[in-house]
């Protein structure tokens, strides 16, 4: 038998009732299984009777794992039969329990709040036009961060300088005592670079190949060896390689050399082209977050906690997966940005609650618009994903399971849900200071990235 009604703080209390029959076969599977941990006199351990040991240990020594055992299928088999999906893991309390009589819980539990929506709150509103234009001199950029990739370090005879990259061996004492790390062999440093310790690049400078020279340091007082932070230390360095970069020029052979293309004219309007394109997939992003934005300003939704709490787990699974794809840990981005994981968390707070509520939002037009996505919008995305990892759509279907299948359906109708804001908006034109490129938003984030990488080749 189950129940249920709405608390006073709008969450949802959870009444189960799990027959004494089904309770009882239970207790007799948990005797079964954890019966040889309890030793009783005159019995070899695990031969003891249950009776005996319930005498012995109290008559609910059995009763936790009987409950673990049968509390979570009746949990969600009730969820089901009374049409309930809870957004946070459930308060679970105990209200009966023996062995006579029914097993009776609580889970108490929110929901996510109803929407009420009309028309008028989502179609005939304002959107600004997002339009952006690649322009010559980004192209030039792009070109440039290519002749960067493809840059090769040169030996030189002259005396090291900033910009330069060397090899040295190195020496490191503290009180004229080695210590761990402090000692390397061909090590490669770009001088001016910043990884060493602060003034160790600078002493260098002047330097030319097979010389030697002692350089002073003081290390940090955050460094990371704690044993040595705040200590004085002498580096005995011998550079063997000043090595200068040295950039392919931007001409038709450069354009052979990292492309399909003969000339360099080429590869430049396929390379605007490509930037326009993505260009053009940044503008209707941002056009479609302004559609939910100024669709959810208008409407007041009391979002429980925990949808907020898992939104934020999300994002933070995401953040630390980019981390762990570029070669560093969240940790490593957490200290760069000069946060622990607690302000990580309460800062994406904002963020997350938007989210959530741009999300109910769209669900709530879905419902509203009587959205339907067909099968065969299903089977196209996953063959256009397929394309992108270059794998078969069968094989990717197989991968995916009945509930990952089902939120692909549930993403499609919230992107009709989107379509069909901006289908009915007014279109005006941009403030001014609205025009520039969407590439120019993330270089705070991106800075903390490189600083974390940083540390951790450290």
């Amino acid at each position: 038998m189950t129940q249920h009604e709405v608390l006073d703080n709008k969450k949802i209390k959870l009444t189960v009732t799990i027959p004494s029959e089904k309770f009882t076969e239970a207790l007799t599977k948990t005797y079964i299984k954890e019966g040889s941990r309890y030793s009783i006199p005159g019995f070899r351990k695990g031969k003891a009777p249950r009776r005996m040991i319930e005498n012995a240990y109290g008559e609910g020594v059995f009763y936790e794992g009987a409950f673990d055992d049968v509390y979570y299928p009746a949990y969600v088999a009730a969820l089901k039969e009374q049409e309930l999906v809870p957004v946070d893991s459930p308060d679970i309390d105990i209200v009966q329990i023996s062995h006579d009589d029914d097993l009776i819980f609580t889970a108490i539990f929110s929901v996510a709040p109803e929407v009420e929506i009309t028309p008028e709150l989502y179609k005939g509103i304002e959107l600004e036009k997002r339009e952006y234009t690649v322009t010559d001199e980004q192209v030039t950029a792009g070109i440039a961060r290519d002749q960067e990739k493809n840059a090769r370090y040169i030996d030189v005879d002259r005396p090291i300088e900033k910009g330069d990259r060397i090899i040295l061996d190195y020496a490191g004492t503290v009180d004229g005592v080695a210590f761990d790390g402090g000692t390397a062999q061909d090590a490669e440093l770009e001088i001016g670079s910043g990884t060493f310790i602060p003034g160790f690049e600078d002493q260098l400078i002047g330097v030319s190949a097979n010389e030697e020279k002692d350089t002073a340091v003081t290390f940090p007082d955050d460094y990371h060896a704690k044993d040595l932070s705040g200590k004085e230390a002498v580096f005995h360095c011998k550079v063997k390689q000043v090595r200068v970069k040295e950039l392919p020029k931007a001409d038709d052979e450069f354009a052979k050399d990292i492309s399909e293309f003969d000339t360099i004219e080429e590869y430049r309007e396929d390379l605007r082209n490509k930037m326009q394109e993505d260009a053009n997939n940044r503008a209707r992003n941002a056009l479609e977050n302004d559609a939910v934005a100024a669709v959810a300003k208008n409407i007041k939704i009391d979002i429980p906690d925990g949808m907020i709490e898992r939104q934020v787990d999300e994002m933070l699974n995401n953040l630390h997966n980019q981390m762990m794809q570029q070669g560093f840990s969240l940790d490593q981005y957490v200290k760069a940005m000069g946060v622990d994981v607690d302000k990580l968390r309460e800062g994406y707070k904002p963020a997350a609650e938007e989210r959530v509520k741009g999300d109910l939002v769209l669900k709530a037009i879905v419902n509203a618009e009587d959205v339907q996505v067909s099968e065969e919008e299903v089977e196209k995305e996953i063959s256009d994903y397929a394309k992108t990892i270059n794998m078969e759509a069968e094989k990717v279907k197989e991968i995916m399971k009945e509930a990952n299948l089902a939120d692909l359906k549930s993403d499609l109708a919230l992107r009709k849900a989107v379509n069909i804001i901006i289908d009915n908006a007014v279109m005006v034109e941009p403030k001014p200071e609205d025009k520039s490129t969407p590439d120019a938003n993330d270089q705070q984030e991106n800075q903390a990235a490189e600083d974390a990488k940083d540390e951790a080749s450290e």
